[in-house]
């Protein structure tokens, strides 16, 4: 069992026995980590790489482009939500929809929702069809998101999962490190709209790549694959385990906020500092590579130590350099965005890891469909609250934000159990 692993307790089920390797990988040799990472690498990396670099392009626009439309901070801080809220709307019946679909038919809807999202941006007017369209992009994302998960929990041998995830956590940071530039020179020397053109361009190519290679995991003779769970199972389940899944979800919801607030604020701290659009995306840029500097270090602490000790890591650094940030001035800002792009990187894949962890084969898509639900709370809850405090002052954003980050560290390191202490709790509520 891997240190974050969390197992049905309901003997009746038999669940505990779903979630041994063997199920879904009936091979006499293990698998190893390059196998795995090759087999997933044009059903998921290279989609998953498109993609994320087609979302990574708005991250310094939309702020700019709804502080253009005429909102306040407090307003572009709604726009900035309203894709998190579409995640938040989508997610448990997206956990439905992969039930009933499967991961490659959910995966293929999710990327073609995202897809007309940026069509949608790209004709809007007025700051209410801007946050509809990046509303459609957030259940767009959810969807595509949970089906991917999905897809890697029924592939992926639970010793490498952490591994796994964190490098589609470091793809997306990649991606992020090269969309924001491309995103702020577009806008720079073309204008907002057309980054919403040329996303949409960048995210088609994904679709036939899903198509073509996305296929069923191989030697999966376990019913749980194939069975449509309902929600009496999910709530059984839930139910169960209601202790561990509690401790689990507070810690998706801190870290979730935390990670919103950095796509607000350095926009805003860039806009006020006097930067340029394309100053504004090379600093996100130099965030996200920072990110990517680290997420390998991120996914080997959970399989190694914990998802504890990488997500009290992650959310310590984050809040440090939101400290940074409020001390204001251009310096700070860079130097906030590069400490809190390596707090991140310490967290790449670990909401996807966690919930992976907690989801037994026979209800995989609806248990990550609570995760995803919680995390993208999390990412509704930030950019309002926290966009209210910095209208009016970005300083004492910062400050609030900073300490989410530091509650968040003191929950995964003292509340998330240790593996120790996992397998007597999970037992505790047979």
């Amino acid at each position: 069992m891997r240190p974050c692993d969390v197992r049905q307790a309901d003997s009746s089920k038999s669940y505990e026995a779903e979630d041994d390797d063997t199920e879904l990988f009936l091979d006499s040799k293990p698998a190893s980590l390059r196998e795995v990472l090759l087999s997933l690498a044009l059903p998921l990396y290279l989609p998953m790489l498109l993609l994320f670099f087609a979302f990574a392009m708005l991250t310094p626009v939309v702020p700019l482009f709804a502080a253009s439309l005429g909102a306040s901070p407090r307003g572009v801080g709604v726009v900035v939500a309203a894709r998190a809220f579409g995640a938040f709307a989508a997610t448990l019946p997206a956990g439905e929809a992969v039930s009933r679909l499967g991961p490659r038919q959910a995966t293929l809807v999710g990327a073609a929702v995202y897809s007309l999202s940026c069509l949608w941006g790209w004709t809007s007017s007025d700051l209410f069809t801007l946050a509809l369209s990046r509303a459609l992009a957030g259940a767009g994302y959810a969807l595509y998101s949970l089906a991917q998960q999905t897809h890697v929990r029924l592939h992926c041998p639970v010793s490498l999962r952490g591994r796994v995830l964190a490098t589609v956590g470091g793809t997306f940071r990649i991606s992020s490190t090269l969309g924001p530039l491309a995103g702020g020179a577009i806008a720079q020397r073309v204008g907002f709209r057309a980054v919403f053109g040329v996303q949409m361009l960048a995210s088609l190519p994904a679709l036939p790549l899903i198509a073509a290679f996305m296929r069923p995991p191989q030697g999966t003779i376990h019913a749980a694959a194939e069975r449509k769970p309902g929600m009496a199972e999910l709530l059984l389940f839930v139910k169960a385990n209601q202790k561990l899944v509690f401790v689990a979800w507070v810690a998706t919801l801190l870290m979730a906020v935390v990670r919103s607030v950095r796509d607000l604020l350095v926009p805003l701290g860039a806009a006020a500092a006097g930067m340029s659009r394309a100053g504004t995306g090379a600093v996100l840029a130099l965030s996200y590579a920072s990110d990517t500097l680290v997420f390998p270090l991120g996914g080997f602490m959970m399989d190694r130590r914990g998802c504890w000790l990488a997500g009290g890591t992650a959310c310590a650094l984050m809040g440090l350099g939101l400290a940074v940030m409020a001390l204001g001035g251009p310096g700070s800002l860079v130097a906030a965005s590069v400490i809190m792009g390596i707090g991140n990187g310490f967290s790449s894949g670990i909401v996807m890891a966690l919930g992976s962890d907690c989801a037994p084969s026979h209800c995989a898509g609806p248990v990550l469909a609570t995760f995803n639900f919680v995390n993208a709370a999390g990412g509704v809850l930030g950019p309002l609250v926290i966009g209210a405090i910095a209208s009016t002052s970005l300083g004492a954003g910062a400050d609030a934000s900073a300490m989410i980050a530091v509650a968040g560290a003191l929950w995964w390191l003292f509340c998330l159990p240790r593996p120790q202490r996992l397998a007597s709790a999970a037992a505790a509520q047979g």
